[in-house]
């Protein structure tokens, strides 16, 4: 497979992914999204890259080196992503402890511009990038090689979509999903609300701020899904709690606000008012 040339004006190639619109001179470029081929300034291959002129990150490189890369770009995609399964499965073993965490975080696994998330049966890929939103039926197609029961949404982030010139985008509101972790469970929707549907990076601190606060008296001031069943033993003995939500409510929030008559700035509650309702939620006995 061919692709357009374009050529850069530097002889020093950064150590990141990201070129800058200053580094190419003015030629001829392809549309917005598409796969380039780059040359330094004497005509040698540089690499494989995503082009976008409306972004200041003018190519996002993904290969460097061989032309061979990227002759079918899916099958490039399935082994970027499947290298990143691997790291989370074997080495990590994430699955062990969590059905909520990162697959692929962009160019921590050389695919800049690409966020996915694997939140219980549901992949969520956010674009922060115009190649790969062109990409995301490939993308789509390798998730489902692995586990072709997973759903998978795509998202747009509104600071991706004016940096980039997309279009806003997130999937339709449907049910929410549970999660586990650490052996603690969660309702949430996925690609809804903050990020993915659900701050993954934060497993750890949900634990082990439910460590810190047996006996006390808990205020969390940036609620958005919180860790609050954490609070419960096994893994913590909280007295009281005050949750202030700083985002629209999505997932259990919401719930607690329905069923327990919590307002959407702030509210107080006792964590087993709040491990109730997930019991219920998860019964069947609320809906």
């Amino acid at each position: 497979m061919s692709y357009p040339t374009l050529r850069i004006d530097t002889d020093t190639l950064p150590g990141g992914p990201w070129i800058f619109g200053r580094q190419v001179p003015s030629q001829e470029t392809p549309e917005d999204g598409s796969m380039v081929e780059v040359i330094d300034p004497r005509g040698r291959f540089v690499g494989h890259g995503l082009y976008n002129g409306a972004s200041d990150i003018r190519i996002r490189l993904l290969s460097r080196g061989k032309r061979s890369d990227m002759r079918r770009p899916r099958e490039f995609l399935q082994r970027r992503i499947s290298s990143a399964l691997r790291l989370r499965h074997r080495v990590l073993r994430l699955p062990e402890v969590t059905s909520a965490y990162r697959v692929v975080h962009a160019e921590g696994d050389d695919l800049s511009g690409l966020i996915i998330d694997r939140l219980g049966p549901v992949y969520v890929c956010e674009y922060h990038c115009l190649g790969f939103w062109a990409l995301r039926e490939d993308i789509e197609w390798v998730l489902r090689q692995g586990d072709p029961d997973a759903e998978v949404v795509h998202r747009i982030p509104k600071s991706a979509a004016r940096l980039e010139g997309m279009d806003h985008t997130e999937p339709p509101e449907g049910p929410d999903v549970w999660i586990e972790e650490n052996g603690v469970s969660f309702p949430i929707t996925p690609g809804r609300g903050h990020k993915t549907g659900w701050f993954c990076d934060q497993r750890d601190n949900r634990l082990r701020v439910a460590q810190l606060a047996t006996g006390r008296d808990v205020l969390d001031y940036a609620a958005i899904q919180g860790g609050s069943p954490y609070l419960q033993p096994p893994w913590g003995r909280a007295v009281s709690g005050r949750w202030i939500w700083t985002r629209m409510p999505f997932g259990v929030v919401r719930l607690l606000q329905i069923k327990l008559g919590l307002t959407s700035t702030s509210s107080t509650a006792t964590p087993s008012m709040f491990y109730g309702a997930f019991a219920k939620k998860r019964a069947g006995q609320i809906s």
